[in-house]
Protein backbone atom coordinates (compact mmCIF):
# COMPACT_ATOMS: atom_id res chain seq x y z
CA UNK A 1 0.00 0.00 0.00
CA UNK A 2 1.72 3.54 -1.00
CA UNK A 3 0.76 6.74 1.08
CA UNK A 4 -2.03 7.80 -1.72
CA UNK A 5 -3.99 4.35 -0.85
CA UNK A 6 -3.40 5.03 2.69
CA UNK A 7 -4.99 7.82 2.69
CA UNK A 8 -7.43 7.76 -0.25
CA UNK A 9 -6.41 10.88 -2.44
CA UNK A 10 -5.72 10.34 -6.14
CA UNK A 11 -2.08 10.07 -6.81
CA UNK A 12 -0.26 13.76 -7.53
CA UNK A 13 3.02 15.22 -7.43
CA UNK A 14 1.53 18.09 -5.28
CA UNK A 15 -1.73 16.77 -3.91
CA UNK A 16 -4.37 19.14 -2.26
CA UNK A 17 -2.21 19.61 1.27
CA UNK A 18 -5.87 20.80 3.04
CA UNK A 19 -7.09 17.39 2.18
CA UNK A 20 -4.10 15.12 3.26
CA UNK A 21 -4.11 16.95 6.26
CA UNK A 22 -7.92 16.10 6.31
CA UNK A 23 -7.40 12.60 6.32
CA UNK A 24 -4.56 12.56 8.42
CA UNK A 25 -5.98 13.56 11.31
CA UNK A 26 -9.41 11.08 10.40
CA UNK A 27 -7.08 8.30 10.09
CA UNK A 28 -5.13 9.59 13.39
CA UNK A 29 -8.25 9.43 15.33
CA UNK A 30 -9.25 5.81 14.04
CA UNK A 31 -5.59 4.35 14.48
CA UNK A 32 -4.90 6.22 17.26
CA UNK A 33 -3.42 3.34 20.45
CA UNK A 34 -5.24 4.80 23.21
CA UNK A 35 -8.60 3.46 21.65
CA UNK A 36 -7.32 0.27 22.14
CA UNK A 37 -6.24 -0.25 26.00
CA UNK A 38 -9.02 -2.28 26.31
CA UNK A 39 -8.75 -4.54 23.14
CA UNK A 40 -6.31 -7.91 22.41
CA UNK A 41 -2.63 -8.04 22.30
CA UNK A 42 -2.97 -8.38 18.45
CA UNK A 43 -5.51 -5.23 17.43
CA UNK A 44 -2.66 -2.97 20.23
CA UNK A 45 -0.02 -4.38 17.91
CA UNK A 46 -2.25 -3.55 14.82
CA UNK A 47 -3.18 -0.13 16.24
CA UNK A 48 0.55 0.44 16.82
CA UNK A 49 1.80 -0.10 13.09
CA UNK A 50 -1.22 1.97 11.63
CA UNK A 51 -0.36 4.64 13.42
CA UNK A 52 3.12 4.69 12.71
CA UNK A 53 2.54 4.06 8.91
CA UNK A 54 -0.01 6.87 8.63
CA UNK A 55 2.22 9.44 10.90
CA UNK A 56 5.21 8.48 8.89
CA UNK A 57 3.04 8.97 5.35
CA UNK A 58 1.87 12.57 6.75
CA UNK A 59 5.49 13.40 6.81
CA UNK A 60 6.62 12.47 3.90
Amino acid sequence: MNYFELFDIAPSFLPDQALVKKKFYQLSRQYHPDFYGNGSAEEKEKALEMSALVNKAYQT
